[in-house]
């Protein structure tokens, strides 16, 4: 089996005095085919109904859980059932095995040492052959919550999913009438299809109206996809008492040179534009959050930006996007294109409310990036050791054929010159594999410069950056122009043969456009 495995900020391409990192996995295009506890007892279903006291409950309580700890490997718990086309869910202690996931890492969830729950889309569906549409759900034993009017549910979850959001769900569901009727959650979330989430990523949901205090509630995971491809695990299911107030951080943006521009981790001082920000949140306690506010602090050592939204009303269960009041230019964040600007930058965001949030861990979320004079980046780089996933072509549905690309979008707000791109080829890379860098206008149809083709001839060609200059030299590029920056494989017919490397801290950059993308994978007939 030939395997190049690329780390994640790892393309890179220089120009004139700017080099251009290419980090891969952020977001997949929207259009195209690229783009706590032990098992629950029978006495937990039975559990003394609470006094109507709030000072009986605490928020966090454990009401009921069920982590799979005494399920036999292959199966599911004994008092849950299956239903759906294909009842194929089961406990495991690998991720998916199937043609396209190749073993992807275990669900890194609290208790993954006894197991965790998986739809394995990836084993089931036909290798070599035609993808078939696949369906299949898990439903838990009767819950008694009587007595419990604010309650949330709680586990931890990580899926791949492709290829149509209209027909690809992951879905977790709540009955208060055993079955009969149901209310649906997303649990993908603002995840992109083709995108991994955080590993673990934890699913929260206020469940109160869904459940209105019934004895006999029930909880369901569906998985259906039109292709049949890709995985769901989950582990750590629980419900619990929920916080009246709690507002929480869902997605936040650096909206670079325009709304959804970049998000680039590290940026050539001369390519610097004004910077915007806005954040995502939900109100996920059980009561209306009055006067919520998003705080933006950007810091070099020390401040050097921080202004506060607009105050507004959250009802109960509801999701707004909240954005930096900007009436000029100045209220931007604006770094000069000098020497001066160079340097690290963190941007933290927090959200803040009338009342005391019950859960503000999840009010502030950090994202750094830095100004180089020579770094374009979507990622920090790479040390040794530090991966931890892959990606490639043929990680994706009919992405297993020589030719195949997996590209990134830079956009530059000045004129420059792309010199040479580089990749950093690690040690687990099979000799024989190759691959050349390519660069694409934005049409994705017109290949404007392509270097020479790297072969993993030696061990010695691997676990090394590799280099390159475009065949044609130097490419210009006029300032307000955008580019694609990919790696063109071979050898990925047979079998998996190339995936880029994942980096641990890359789920800090994992959502970063809502309606675009900088990553994709580019079939071989296109261009």
């Amino acid at each position: 089996m030939k395997k190049i495995y690329l780390n994640v900020s790892l393309l890179i391409v220089a120009v004139a005095m700017v080099n251009t990192m290419w980090a891969q996995r952020v977001r997949p295009l929207a259009a195209g085919p690229f783009i706590t506890t032990l098992e629950t007892a029978p006495s937990n279903n039975n559990l003394p109904n609470s006094s109507g006291s709030s000072n009986d409950r605490a928020f966090g309580d454990v009401i009921w859980s069920q982590d799979f700890g005494t399920t036999v490997t292959g199966g599911i718990p004994t008092t849950w059932t299956q239903t759906g086309a294909n009842p194929v869910w089961k406990k495991t202690f690998e991720g998916s095995s199937g043609q396209y996931s190749s073993k992807t890492q275990t669900l890194n969830s609290s208790t993954k040492a006894n197991g965790v729950l998986i739809f394995d889309g990836d084993s089931v569906c036909t290798k070599n052959g035609a993808n078939v549409a696949l369906n299949g759900a898990v439903i838990s034993e009767q819950i008694n919550l009587t007595g419990k009017p604010n309650v949330k549910l709680q586990f931890q979850q990580y899926f791949r999913l492709c290829c149509n959001t209209g027909t690809t769900t992951i879905t977790v569901s709540v009955s208060k009438d055993g079955g009969t009727t149901w209310t649906d959650f997303n649990a993908r979330g603002v995840i992109a299809l083709n995108n991994y989430p955080t590993n673990p990523n934890t699913f929260e949901v206020n469940i109160s109206s869904a459940t209105m205090s019934s004895n006999n509630v029930k909880v369901k995971f569906a998985f259906s996809s039109e292709t049949g491809v890709y995985f769901w695990q989950i582990d750590d299911v629980k419900i619990i008492e929920g916080p009246s107030h709690d507002i929480r951080l869902e997605q936040p943006n650096v909206d670079m040179g325009y709304e959804e521009g970049g998000y680039y981790t590290q940026i050539p001082a001369a390519q610097l534009a004004p910077m915007g920000f806005r954040a995502a949140v939900l109100n996920d306690g059980g009561l209306t959050q009055t006067k919520v506010r998003l705080k933006v602090d950007v810091s070099k050592g020390s401040s050097i930006y921080n202004k506060t939204s607009v105050p507004t009303t959250i009802t109960a269960g509801a999701r707004d996007t909240l954005k930096l009041l900007v009436t000029s230019a100045a209220d931007k964040l604006n770094l000069s294109p000098v020497a001066a600007s160079i340097g690290t930058y963190t941007t933290t965001f927090t959200f803040m409310a009338d009342s005391v949030d019950q859960n503000p861990s999840n009010n502030v979320f950090t994202k750094t990036f830095a100004v180089s004079d020579t770094m374009y980046a979507r990622d920090f780089g790479v040390t040794t050791g530090s991966t931890v996933g892959t990606l490639g072509p043929n990680n994706y549905v009919n992405g297993k054929e020589d030719g195949a690309v997996i590209a990134s979008l830079y956009e530059f707000t000045k004129a420059t010159k792309i010199k040479t791109a580089s990749a950093y080829i690690t040690a687990g890379s099979s000799v024989g594999s190759s691959f050349e860098f390519v660069l694409y206008d934005t049409s994705l149809t017109t290949e404007v410069a392509v270097s020479n083709i790297y072969t993993v001839t030696t061990t010695a060609d691997r676990d090394k950056w590799v280099t390159m200059k475009f065949q044609t030299g130097d490419y210009s590029v006029a300032a307000g122009s955008s580019y694609y920056i990919g790696m063109r494989c071979y050898g990925l017919s047979a079998t998996p043969v190339l995936a880029i490397s994942t980096l641990n801290d890359l789920s800090k950059i994992d959502v970063q456009r809502a309606n675009g993308s900088t990553v994709f994978y580019l079939p071989k007939a296109s261009p």
